[in-house]
């Protein structure tokens, strides 16, 4: 049994697979050639068309600014209540 690394691909490369399904390229058909699952393809031209490139290389989970509110709420209900 082999196992199989996680791969990388760089910004320009899921520009150019989602430029290909645009111009009409079929998903699966391309999925299979490039050997990549038709999932993650989905995503990228879900990401593409939100955001454009930018939508590539965002980061996953909660946001920055999520987590300090949501701190600040937590430190406010740990003191309790003000009257």
């Amino acid at each position: 049994m082999s196992q199989q690394g996680i791969r990388a691909f760089s910004t320009t490369f899921k520009e150019l697979v989602v430029l290909r399904l645009d111009a009409g390229e079929r998903l699966a058909a391309v999925a299979e050639e490039l050997k990549i699952k038709r999932h993650l393809l989905y995503e990228w031209r879900a990401a593409y068309r939100k955001l454009g490139i930018a939508g590539f290389n965002r980061k996953r989970g909660p946001k920055p600014a999520f987590l300090a509110a949501r701190a600040s709420a937590d430190a406010g209900t740990a003191i309790g209540p003000s009257f």
